[in-house]
């Protein structure tokens, strides 16, 4: 009995090396993905020419300006907010 049990501790220890491997090679393909993937979709809004006020309301509440084309509402894909 000893023997079966020491084939299944190393068939696990072996499945648990296996799965640690493999998490570790999807992590850094991730982790890779959101280093290139940041750097495309970043998005840089000019505020040239906004008052302190417009800014304020982009900065703590995510509206744009009126009359850049935004809405005064904040929009359904605001994190935050009041």
């Amino acid at each position: 009995m000893t023997k079966l049990k020491e084939k299944i501790i190393f068939v696990f220890m072996g499945l648990i090396i296996v799965l640690l491997i493999l998490q570790t090679i999807q992590i850094a393909y991730l982790n890779s993905d959101n280093k290139n993937s940041s750097n495309v979709n970043s998005k840089v809004i000019d505020m040239g020419g906004w008052s302190d006020e417009e800014i304020m309301m982009y900065e703590h509440h995510g509206t744009l300006p009126t009359r850049i084309g935004g809405s005064s509402q904040p929009s359904s894909g605001m994190v935050g907010g009041c």
